[in-house]
């Protein structure tokens, strides 16, 4: 809602004020209103959260007790604030913005598993190349040291025939 005066006319004290008139035209405690002033004339907003969760019953009394400019200027006249514009009241239902952070936390959460997944998978394709070689590698080495060792004990070994020749 917009109201009369500066921002400066409107100190914690009187923030206090409007918190408190709000809270009883809603039926709520003040601790359930929280009241965000900005310029632009002097806007007033208000963001009741009700402990009890009736959220029903708040919107009933804020739409009875300060649905047009009158009301309103009626609520918050100990207040000391003149409205000049009819409220805008909007109610916001928390189990749909739950749904939707609940819907978002899947949605990263499954992304979080199918990345886990291909890392895992890419990770056990190395971990398997690398055992490949570990063994692979001495094995080869082994087999041609021991080619080259029979190689040269059977050179030793080998009887040289030597033909004589005739005379």
């Amino acid at each position: 809602m917009v109201a009369d005066g500066d921002l400066s006319d409107y100190d914690a004290t009187k923030t206090t004020q409007i918190q408190c008139a709000i809270a009883t035209a809603a039926s709520v405690a003040c601790s359930d209103v929280l009241i965000t002033i900005t310029p632009g004339s002097v806007n007033i907003h208000a963001q009741i959260t009700p402990s009890n969760g009736d959220v029903n019953a708040v919107n009933t009394a804020v739409s009875t007790n300060l649905g047009t400019t009158a009301q309103a200027n009626a609520a918050l006249a100990p207040a000391g604030v003149t409205v000049t514009s009819t409220p805008a009241i909007q109610t916001t239902n928390t189990d749909a913005i739950n749904q939707d952070i609940s819907n978002d936390y899947t949605a990263y959460s499954d992304n979080a598993v199918a990345d886990w997944n291909n890392a895992v998978k890419k990770a056990v394709g190395l971990a398997i190349g690398v055992l490949v070689a570990i063994i692979v590698a001495p094995l080869s080495l082994l087999i041609a040291f021991v080619i080259v060792i029979y190689c040269l004990c059977c050179k030793k070994k080998r009887k040289t025939v030597v033909m004589a020749a005739a005379a």
